[in-house]
């Protein structure tokens, strides 16, 4: 088996007028999620995840699931988390 991988995406998340769903009922949902199911064994890697484009117009992208990277194992969390706790590249919306 492989290790599951995302490579040369564009994700851009959009929001009610420009806002979080939250704000108007709805959910914003995480803009990178990897199954955090046990069968899952190993977690997709951090840095084999290359050449992503993630941007959310409301805030930082939600990187949530299962990941390793960098000797860690859990959940990103935002872009800060993926390049610099977990090793990740590409670009994100700083």
């Amino acid at each position: 088996e492989f290790p599951g991988f995302l490579k040369n995406n564009i994700v851009a998340q959009y929001g009610t007028n420009g806002e979080d769903p939250a704000n108007y009922g709805g959910e914003g949902l995480a803009t990178f999620y990897m199954n955090p199911n046990p069968a899952c064994n190993p977690p997709c890697y951090v840095d084999i995840c290359t050449n992503n484009l993630l941007w959310r117009e409301w805030g930082d992208v939600v990187i949530a699931g299962s990941w390793g990277g960098n000797g860690n194992t859990g959940a990103p969390g935002g872009w800060s988390g993926w390049v610099n706790t977990y090793g990740g590249t590409g670009v994100g919306n700083e």
